[in-house]
Parts: structure tokens; sequence; C-alpha cells
């Protein structure tokens, strides 16, 4: 018999004394029972741990086994489900390996399908996104023990990050140009840092406009979208605030940011990103300005003055390895920074023995120097 549990169907039954019960990962009833068919099967047959070989699918035949286990672990995030969706659709259109079963892909086969990839002239960031999806579904086989093992995958180094950052002279040309809804969403973009996702899922009991306790600015709360250090309190500037009060005129609804089309709904990705891509093409600026690209610059902006810590926090970075690379140091800060600590030793020494402290010859013509 088959029963579901935390989304998924589980089967149970008895073999010679022995209580069999085990989860499917399946979240389709019919798909769970011929699992559970199969498994009988496979201890009537006496084969003890080893699954038939004619029961192992190509990895085309495996995608709605893949795709249904990814639409349960990850239904609050139609993005990822839709960026798998289209990964595995780009796997698939590689023969050799849509055609394998899912134990003969092995490295050789997967070298040649990324030296196709990269003949058709791929991007590697691309070639990269295909080969973790490509990664992650043999591992999902591997636990569900359709396969013995997981052959070494290896993503391609020296991968381009986008770095585009918008300039103040771009990003005034670029909101004269922008659609209304576009712009306030790109503008609160830049002045917060926060993630599309963050942006689209912000509701108005997470809007705080007046300060609480101590505090001089309003807030937004941050529920969390992608990891646990991405939930935080963020400060708002003073034009972040006068988005949210243009917004409350605009929005019909519980969600700050509403589709341009119906301001009862939640704002679409895939509609601000299609203006996006619209007003990009019209002002003739580089591919790699994509909606990322306003996080990333408020981010840049944010390093001239921040350190790597408060950069973490206000981003929702889980690694400050990761905010790391968002603080400048030129030579300017940096000695700037030892001028800093060297005038705060100098006031501590004097004020500790209440006369200024005399520097040697050599102190005193380094200090002319740097002045």
């Amino acid at each position: 018999m088959i029963y579901k549990r935390g989304g998924v169907y589980w089967y149970g039954f008895m073999f010679k004394g022995e209580r069999v019960q085990e989860s499917t990962h399946q979240g389709n009833a019919n798909r769970a029972r011929d699992m559970e068919a199969k498994e009988r099967s496979r201890r009537a047959d006496g084969e003890g741990g080893m699954k038939r070989r004619q029961t192992i699918p190509t990895l085309a035949r495996f995608e709605q086994q893949f795709m249904d286990e990814i639409r349960v672990r990850r239904a609050n995030h139609p993005e990822t489900i839709q960026f798998y969706q289209s990964k595995y659709a780009g796997l698939l259109r590689y023969k050799p390996i849509a055609q394998a079963r899912l134990d003969h892909i092995d490295e050789q086969l997967i070298a040649q399908l990324t030296a196709k990839m990269v003949n058709d002239d791929y991007a590697k960031s691309t070639i990269n996104r295909h080969l973790a999806t490509l990664k992650r579904a043999l591992r999902l086989a591997a636990k569900w023990r359709l396969i013995d093992r997981v052959p070494s995958i290896e993503l391609l180094s020296g991968e381009n990050q986008r770095e585009f950052v918008l300039s103040r002279d771009q990003q005034r040309e670029y909101l004269e140009v922008c659609p209304e809804f576009l712009r306030q969403w790109a503008s609160f973009a830049l002045e917060t840092g926060m993630r599309r996702k963050e942006i689209r899922s912000l509701q108005w009991p997470d809007v705080h406009l007046e300060p609480t306790g101590n505090a001089r600015c309003g807030y937004v709360h941050i529920r969390g979208t992608k990891s646990r250090t991405s939930k935080r309190n963020l400060p708002l500037t003073v034009t972040a605030q006068m988005i949210l009060l243009r917004q409350k005129q605009v929005s019909q609804c519980e969600y700050v940011f509403v589709s341009d089309h119906d301001h009862r709904k939640q704002a679409s990705v895939s509609g601000v990103n299609h203006a996006h891509e619209r007003v990009r093409e019209i002002l003739d600026l580089p591919t790699e300005f994509v909606l990322h690209s306003m996080r990333h610059t408020f981010a840049t902006r944010l390093g001239k003055s921040a350190d790597a810590f408060t950069i973490m926090r206000l981003m929702g970075h889980s690694l400050v390895t990761i905010s790391q690379r968002y603080v400048h140091s030129e030579q300017e800060t940096m000695e700037n920074a030892v001028l800093d600590m060297q005038q705060a030793s100098r006031e501590f020494e004097q004020n500790r023995s209440g006369v200024t402290t005399i520097f040697t010859t050599v102190e005193k013509t380094v200090e002319e120097k740097i002045q």
C-alpha cells in the first residue's frame, strides 16, 4: 500500500515477515504505485539490493521524475522550478546523453557534452548551470538507488561573473526611459540592494516607515528567501521611503510591488525583466546589465564607506568572503585607515600624559612627506 507523508508518497508492505517501508520521493500516486510494484518484484526475484537493469531509465525518461521532485521540494520557488526545467531541456538537446541510461552516463560522456557546448559557443556560466543540473539529477537517481555511483562532474573554471555597475549618469538615463512600474522597482533595488525575490515578496506588514527605539531610519523586514542570513531588517533611505509611499497609492493588495496590468496581483519578475530588456535595448546598454546589476551596483557603492561585515548584514550574504569583494582597498583608503589609527594613538598618549608627545626627527619627516 502507499500513503502520503509530507507531500510525497511512501510505500509499505510485508515481505517474508519483514516490514518494508520507504519513501518514493514522488508526489504522483501512480508513479508511487509503480515503484512499490517494482520493489515487490525485485524482492520476489531475489536480487537483493541490485536493481534490475531494464528498470534504469534514460536521462530523457527520468525528466518527469526529476521535475516532480523539484516541484515538491521547491514549491514556493517558481523561478527555481523554471530554471531546472530550462536546463534539463537543454541537456536533452544533446542526443547521446539524452538517450543514455543513467548508469551509462560517465565522465567520458560528460566530457563530450561539455566539449559540444563549448563548440556551440555557450558561455561558461551557461555550461556550468547545465552541468550542475545534471549533477543534481544523477545524485537524486543515486539517492533513489537507481544507480550505484555519481560520476565526477567538474565545472569549467574562469566563469565570468556579472560585474556590471551602473554609473550615476547611466542610472539617470535608464530611469528616465523606464515605464513607471519598472522605474519604481529599479530605483528601490538601487536604494536597498534587495534581491529580486525579496522585492517581489515584500508585503506591507514588513514595511516600517517610522524609526523605532533609538533608530534614525525606518526599515523593511526581509523574511529571507535564500539562506538563514538573508532574513534581516534593512534601513531605508529617504528615496526608498518615497518609493514606498508611492507604491502605497498604487498597490491594491498585500504586496508592495504589483503587476503593471493588475494592481491586485503580486508583481511578476519575468514581466519586470522583459521591460528591463526593452529599455536596455533602447539605450544600447550592454547585455551584462541585468536586474541583478542593481543589487551589485548598490553593494559596490556601499563598499566605498562600509566594511565587509556591514555589507554582509545589509546584503544578507551567507559568508563574509562574498562581501569582501565589494570593499574598496585603494591606496588612498588604506593610507587613511593607517593615518586614522596613528592619530588615535597620538591622542591617547596626549590624554594619558597631559603633554604633547615628542616625535623623533624621522617621524616628523615621514609625516611631512605624507601630508
